[in-house]
């Protein structure tokens, strides 16, 4: 019995020592096959890595950023952006770009769809640059600096912008969406500032000659518009002389002949009534010539610093032309270089003006693009018919 129990004890214990070497196997196999599937993978992505990094091109390229992009280095040295849709067969390219013209650098981008056309071909597309300039599908055989010659064409659009911009186009089936506006463009800036020093200098040295001959541009307009508005206001002043003695001479006359209907009337009675007469064509005559005459006129009073055609508050001066005093007038303005029939605002200006004198008024108004007009509405006199006392 004892040894029959050791007997079957040994064969347990081999059993078990069997099964736990069959399990170890199992897993040792598990684990390699485990380690093979993920070597596989790790070689696989690499190698997609390593396809879509040497796509169309043979410069150095690497992962740039997680939205997909590469950031390389073309053959001078210079880096650009890109990105790829593989299996759509698209490209895209970004670089910084400057030229001594521009008042900074500005950003290239570039779109192509490997595709087979024939060398020379343009599609006009509905879709426009900023500028209003339509974009161009080109087909280029011959091989871009962006990309491998080969024996394959491609169909091409390119542009350049002031600021960081998507290359974005939906037309014929020709479609791309890359989000460049979001993405680091911090190598190539870095680049750029560490390569650009000559044009920079010569840019600084540009800018500061244009902006000699800008100052010197001003200074000689504001001489001239000085002499010009001297002038103009000496011819004013002429002109204000020549009228004030036409018109005292006019005045005059017309005394005289006042007078000599007030001797020819021959009672009381018919002289009031001829006086009367006379004071209403007077007063009509004074109200005609204040229409006719350049009697209302503006000036801005006080200009918005740094914008020369910008005006916060204007002045309305009012020339009475007229031998009776004024009391009230009534100004239309409005934001046009001539005034309608009925403008659009209306300034009613109290004010005592004596006959041969000027009166200003002052008129808040904001006004930005220099278009501004003034029209007298209705003048009031201070005049009152006094009779001969019967």
């Amino acid at each position: 019995m004892e040894e029959t129990k050791k007997s079957s004890s040994k064969n347990i214990s081999h059993k078990i020592k069997r099964i736990g070497v069959f399990l170890f196997r199992g897993i040792i196999i598990i684990s390699g096959i485990v380690a093979l599937i993920s070597l596989f993978s790790l070689l696989f992505d690499k190698y997609e890595t390593h396809k879509k990094l040497t796509y169309m091109t043979s410069d150095q390229c690497i992962e740039h950023g997680y939205r997909g992009f590469q950031l390389c280095e073309a053959v001078d040295g210079s880096p650009y952006l890109r990105k790829i849709d593989f299996r759509e067969e698209r490209i895209s390219i970004s670089q910084i770009v400057d030229d001594l013209d521009w008042d900074s650098h500005r950003y290239l981008y570039g779109a192509y769809w490997i595709v087979d056309c024939e060398g020379g071909l343009q599609v006009e597309t509905n879709k426009s640059f900023s500028d209003g300039s339509p974009m161009t599908l080109r087909c280029n055989d011959k091989g871009s600096g962006f990309l491998d010659k080969s024996n394959r064409s491609q169909l091409e659009y390119s542009f350049v912008t002031q600021i960081k911009t998507d290359v974005h186009m939906n037309f014929g089936g020709f479609r791309i969406n890359h989000k460049y506006s979001k993405e680091d463009y911090s190598p190539l800036l870095r680049y750029h500032t560490l390569n650009n020093q000559e044009i920079e200098m010569q840019r600084k040295a540009r800018l500061e000659k244009e902006a000699k001959e800008k100052q010197a541009k001003l200074e000689k307009e504001a001489k001239e518009k000085q002499a010009k508005l001297e002038k103009e206001a000496k011819e004013k002043q002429a002109k204000l002389e020549k009228e004030a003695k036409e018109r005292k001479a006019r005045m005059e006359k017309e005394a005289k002949e006042r007078q000599v209907k007030l001797a020819m009337a021959k009672s009381c009675r018919e002289k009031n009534k001829v006086k009367k007469e006379i004071f209403d064509v007077r007063l009509e005559n004074a109200k005609k010539a204040m229409f006719k005459k350049a009697s209302v006129w503006h000036k801005c009073e006080t200009q918005v610093k740094g914008y020369s055609n910008w005006c916060n508050r204007y002045q309305f001066n009012i020339y009475n032309t007229t031998e009776f005093p004024i009391k009230k007038v009534r100004i239309g303005d409005e934001k046009f270089h001539t005034c309608s029939a009925s403008p659009s605002r209306i300034s009613v200006i109290k004010a005592s003006i004596p006959p041969n004198t000027i009166h200003t008024a002052l008129v808040e108004r904001f006004i930005s693009d220099g278009a501004f007009c003034t029209k007298l509405l209705d003048v009031e006199f201070d005049a009152k018919f006094v009779p001969f006392d019967c």
